[in-house]
């Protein structure tokens, strides 16, 4: 999108309002490489390696974050039946054989 706007006469600014926030280091490196002259393919491709740490990252924490908020329900779906199968026939078998059954 940015890449069309621009070859059609848009300036960066201009161009880079058509994305979201979340480009705006991509946004900041092509417009400064656009003002002082450079080639824009090495700071834009510089800061896509930031973005995609960064979403690494946070991606990262999410996962993180689910396996601690699943820890309650797996808890609370599987320890009624390990009870059932494995607690209750011990306690059972125990309680005949200390009665002499």
């Amino acid at each position: 999108v940015v890449a069309s706007a621009h070859r059609w006469g848009q300036d960066a600014a201009t161009a880079w309002t058509h994305v979201g926030d979340a480009w705006r280091p991509a946004s900041m490196a092509w417009q400064a490489a656009e003002r002082s002259g450079a080639a824009p393919a090495g700071v834009v491709m510089a800061a896509a390696q930031q973005m995609r740490r960064q979403e690494s990252a946070r991606v990262e924490a999410a996962i993180q974050r689910a396996g601690v908020l699943l820890v309650l329900p797996l808890g609370l779906c599987f320890l009624p039946g390990f009870i059932a199968t494995t607690v209750v026939p011990v306690v059972l078998h125990l309680t005949r054989s200390a009665l002499g059954g």
